[in-house]
């Protein structure tokens, strides 16, 4: 071949040394960039495409969201709130006035008579009480025929106060005519007496 070898095992030799400093230098920046891949995003672009699938899932989230919440007021019961009157109440009234609230739509009956609902869904109605112990059925029923039942009960106790009036007003008509009587009957002997003189 003609060459020298010393010439060659120079050339070996400054081959090798730069190879050895690539290979350091390109593990020394391997190190490097493991540091910033951890931190960095992955290859993302962002295309059309990418946007309007984006898009359409966002659509169907939202899809399935609005369907649920109506789902779940097609399957809940509708709401009753008793105002008053509150459950084992004593009154001395007759009548008693059954206030409420339920969701708007939903028709109420109390005692399985309608009650007018406003379009907050309030509702009033005034009931007339047996004296003792009366149960008050409170019902409202969603535009899907489901239905939330409460039930009230309240203690009248105005018959025995108006017994009680009616006893009092007969014992001082009594004790009055029994007065009227007794001095009816002093001032006959009163004049009696006078009329034997």
């Amino acid at each position: 071949m003609g060459a020298d070898e010393r010439d060659l095992i120079k050339s070996f030799e400054k081959e090798k040394s730069i190879r050895e400093n690539l290979i350091e230098k390109d593990s020394a920046t391997k190190n490097r960039s493991d540091k910033f891949e951890k931190i960095s995003l992955s290859k993302f672009y962002i295309t059309p495409k990418t946007i309007s699938v984006i898009l359409i899932l966002l659509s169907f989230l939202g899809l399935f969201y609005y369907l649920y919440k109506k789902m779940d007021t097609f399957v809940a019961t509708p709401e009753l709130i008793v105002l008053s009157p509150e459950s084992d109440d004593i009154t001395e009234s007759s009548q008693v006035v059954v206030r409420g609230k339920t969701d708007r739509g939903n028709e109420v009956f109390v005692n399985d008579r309608p009650v007018m609902v406003d379009e907050d869904g309030f509702f009033s109605e005034k009931i007339t009480l047996k004296n003792g112990v009366n149960i008050i059925n409170i019902k409202s029923v969603n535009r899907f025929k489901k239905e939330t039942i409460k039930t009230v009960s309240v203690e009248a106790r105005y018959a025995q106060k108006e017994d009680e009036k009616n006893f009092k007003q007969a014992e001082n008509n009594e004790n009055s005519s029994n007065e009227n009587t007794e001095n009816n009957q002093s001032d006959e002997r009163k004049n009696d007496a006078e009329s034997k003189k």
